[in-house]
């Protein structure tokens, strides 16, 4: 049974090893992140950034094992605040996921300065092929 919980110190080394196996850099603090476990196994997990009248996600990361199960959208649908957008800037295999789960593409007018300027500057830009998505909540 998977549990969802927030991250702690002890939560560091194996969370980490999951951003790091899907080319994701870790950022504190430790307890912004959600995880998603199966015993002491870490499935998965999220990050929101809270930029006032938008959230960002930044990453949500399933574990190879757990994929295309159903995680990624669980662990969204107990995160995401449902009184205002969230953002996403997707990376081009992950889009689909989004497309079914909600979001719609944006513009990077919407993606706060951080990750515009991030994505901008990313080596792995033109294979990441990043594009914002935004989750509206129904009000």
């Amino acid at each position: 049974m998977l549990v969802l919980r927030n991250a702690t110190n002890s939560d560091r080394s194996a969370l980490v090893e999951l951003l790091a196996k899907a080319n994701m850099g870790y950022v504190e603090p430790i307890k912004a992140y959600t995880l998603a476990l199966e015993g002491a196994i870490i499935a998965g997990c999220a990050r929101l950034e809270d930029h006032g009248d938008i959230v960002m996600l930044r990453p949500l990361v399933v574990a190879e094992k757990y994929r295309r199960k159903g995680l990624g959208k669980h662990i969204l649908s107990r995160i995401m605040p449902d009184d205002k957008p969230t953002i996403v800037a997707a990376r081009d295999e992950s889009i689909p996921f989004y497309t079914a789960i909600g979001f719609n593409k944006t513009g990077w007018h919407a993606v706060s300065d951080e990750q515009r300027d991030e994505c901008e500057l990313c080596p792995e830009r033109t294979v990441c092929n990043p594009q914002p998505m935004i989750y509206i909540p129904d009000s």
